[in-house]
């Protein structure tokens, strides 16, 4: 073996069904040669994990509809908010002016928007599931007023249509 040769990480899943720890082996090759033994937690997820890949879609779509500013798009946007969002959330949002109050209101913001500029993403990631079982989900982007944004939108599951809903939304 080559005493020059990079550290290799070896990762062993754990045995038991449901269990989120795993042990990861660093070997390093050197002169005498060791084993560093390092015991850490971790999430058994994939990272193309199909449900998963659907919840950050979700996170990125309903960011796309909170900074909508097209005209030609907006009200839309508005109202599909209502089965994304809880309600306590929306309505808080609503409270902030971060969403239209009502389709009067968004019919009213939708005529003062420009067409120009783009929305855009930058990055989406996952953060920490809560104990609970709720998914965080971190959208930066810019805005089409080219305002940065950094949104971390906590998502569960509707009990009556088993969809994707906001039940949190903070800022950074």
């Amino acid at each position: 073996m080559d005493r020059h040769a990079p550290a290799r990480k070896v990762f062993l899943p754990g045995t038991a069904p449901g269990l989120a720890q795993g042990i990861v082996l660093t070997l390093c090759l050197n002169g005498i040669g060791s084993v560093m033994l390092t015991g850490c937690a971790h999430i058994d997820v994939k990272p193309k994990d199909p449900q998963l890949l659907q919840m950050q879609q979700f996170a990125e779509k309903v960011a796309g509809q909170l900074y909508d500013r097209n005209p030609a798009t907006y009200v839309k946007s508005q109202q599909q908010l209502g089965s994304e969002i809880a309600p306590s959330t929306l309505k808080e949002l609503k409270a902030h002016g971060l969403c239209a109050k009502n389709s009067g209101d968004a019919a009213a913001k939708a005529k003062t928007f420009k067409p120009e500029g783009e929305f855009k993403i930058d990055d989406s990631s996952f953060l920490k599931a809560t104990d609970n079982g709720l998914i965080p989900v971190e959208v930066k982007g810019v805005t089409a007023e080219k305002e940065k944004f950094d949104i971390i939108f906590l998502i569960g599951l509707n009990k009556k249509t088993n969809t994707p809903l906001i039940v949190s939304v903070s800022g950074k």
